[in-house]
């Protein structure tokens, strides 16, 4: 096989069949919500999967513009007019969706390759093009050019954008406009454009950092603009990193296996950086794993008010691309109590079908991309291998025959794998991944649950400047560590939003008894981080 070669032959050497016939057989819409878990689960996955991984596509060596690998109406291009970088998804004549409309081809470009670690030989790596600690690259961006592009220089201020009283994003400039014209914001990482939930996150974390900025100006009225703005950025990532180990890892992994592994935070420094572990994020937690956030999407998204009454719904397939509609102060804060109230889909491999057929579509069109299918492709063409060697990897037993994923797959799921494979080592990582049952009290199954610990224990082990970490140059203060750990997305919401009066203390489970909402202003239900103890006190020998 060669060594940039996608893994398209199966185990009996048949092809492997095509994404869109595997996702058309599999994913049907059921429209099964989760019981307790909401959609802040889906929005934080996705915020910290762009955090800590961007795969770039290839591009045209001469002008750097997209890739064609299909005809403008759908149709398959002629052999000799596909681009060597193309591999376009075969979409079957009798596709549920697709087939009356006579589209047979979807757009698939390959992720840019990258050199190997110590520039070994071997199968080809792909690049990512953003830093792949947990560190807010999606609010700051990953390199030096992108992070001054975004600030004021000016009392350690981010720059933003003034509409109605409330500061949003700033606007793109001529690098977003392919998707969004004039529409674009400008952010850390340009995904901030694709949904407006996301949209929504980025402006609160943006107005985070602004919000610990003027506190801290205050604080040390002779700190200069550099000082304020490290400071309050490195405030922020120890936020965005608190959040994620101490509220969102317990919803996903379940808190039994949290516990079982280690991978509490807890109330003292941490000692257990290691330089000699490799900190990049794995292939399979950025193209497969993490992309169980897919499944948990809804297509109506509901805006309820400050009594958390439903008023009215955004339609996700309509937005794509549309992120200014959160400058209206109605779809602002609803969205942001949506996260907080409407639950999720559950998690399985049955997606909602504006992920399955419109996604991002644009301009009126009724038909869009299908999410499974391309991050299928995306999984082969990495070349990672299929969903029984990543069982073996986590401990499960090998499956021989398909029957043997009865014990983690449902029966009917497993019948349609054996209809649609020709061996159980021929089913794809995100598939076989999605169809498990939840583990345990986590949302995800034993492999994914693998793979996503694997890569969140090692985002921690490999980060010298994580927030708890005592072997940094500079650690918090023991009185700062203790209001870091104060921190939760309830608060975020609270102080970031236009006008939010309530919220429950954990904001990824719906309000219910023993997470009620309760009122902003109350503090000792959603406490806050007490910025005073970044104020420098008075030498006592002056």
């Amino acid at each position: 096989m060669c060594i940039q070669e996608p893994r398209h032959v199966g185990q009996t050497k048949k092809p492997l069949p095509s994404p869109r016939l595997v996702s058309a057989a599999l994913s049907t819409a059921n429209d099964q919500s989760d019981a307790s878990r909401t959609l802040a689960v889906m929005e934080w996955s996705q915020f910290i999967a762009h955090d800590i991984a961007h795969t770039p596509v290839r591009k045209m060596v001469s002008t750097g513009k997209p890739i064609s690998c299909c005809q403008s109406d759908g149709d398959t291009l002629s052999p000799r007019h596909i681009h060597p970088d193309c591999s376009p998804i075969n979409v079957p004549d009798r596709d549920p969706v697709y087939g009356e409309h006579y589209i047979r081809c979807m757009n698939y470009v390959r992720s840019l390759p990258v050199l190997r670690a110590e520039c070994t030989l071997g199968p080809v790596e792909q690049m990512n093009q953003v830093s792949h600690f947990l560190d807010g690259s999606t609010i700051y961006g990953s390199l030096l050019k992108k992070s001054r592009e975004l600030r004021t220089f000016e009392g350690g201020r981010l720059r933003v954008y003034v509409q109605n009283n409330h500061a949003y994003l700033p606007r793109g400039d001529a690098e977003f406009t392919s998707q969004c014209g004039e529409n674009c914001y400008n952010s850390g990482d340009d995904r901030v454009n694709i949904e407006p939930q996301l949209a929504v996150i980025h402006t609160i974390w943006h107005r985070e950092h602004n919000r610990i900025a003027d506190k801290l100006a205050k604080l040390n009225p002779n700190w200069s603009d550099e000082i304020l703005y490290q400071e309050a950025r490195r405030i922020v990532i120890a936020e965005i990193q608190h959040v994620t180990y101490k509220e969102w890892l317990p919803i996903v992994l379940g808190r039994w296996y949290i516990r079982a592994v280690g991978l509490i935070v807890g109330n003292n420094y941490s000692r257990n950086y290691n330089s000699d572990d490799e900190p990049s994020v794995s292939n399979e937690a950025a193209t497969a794993a993490l992309r169980f956030l897919n499944s948990l999407m809804q297509g109506k998204l509901s805006l309820p008010d400050n009594s958390r009454q439903r008023n009215r719904t955004l339609n996700l397939a309509e937005h794509f691309f549309n992120p200014r509609i959160i400058e209206s102060e109605e779809v602002f804060d609803g969205l942001v109590r949506g996260l907080a109230t409407q639950t999720s889909q559950r998690m399985d491999i049955s997606l909602i079908s504006d992920m399955t057929s419109k996604l991002y579509t644009s301009n009126g069109n009724n038909l869009g991309l299908d999410a499974v299918s391309l991050d299928i492709e995306r999984g082969r063409d990495h070349g990672l291998p299929g969903y029984n060697y990543y069982r073996r990897y986590c401990g499960l037993p090998t499956a021989r025959t398909f029957d043997d994923f009865l014990d983690y797959i449902p029966t009917e799921m497993v019948r349609k794998l054996r209809t649609v494979y020709s061996h159980p080592n021929d089913v794809d990582l995100i598939v076989g991944g999605m169809a498990e049952r939840s583990a345990d009290d986590g949302m995800v199954g034993p492999t994914f649950r693998c793979l996503i610990y694997e890569q969140f224990s090692r985002s921690r082990r490999t980060d010298r400047f994580f927030y708890d970490s005592a072997v940094q140059p500079h650690p918090f203060t023991p009185e700062q560590l203790a209001q870091l750990r104060n921190i939760s997305l309830a608060r975020i919401f609270c102080d970031n939003g236009n006008n939010i009066t309530h919220m429950q203390r954990n904001v990824f489970l719906k309000p219910q008894a023993g997470n009620e909402l309760r009122r902003c202003t109350d503090f000792e239900a959603i406490p806050s981080v007490d910025l005073f103890a970044w104020a420098e006190r008075a030498k006592a020998y002056r």
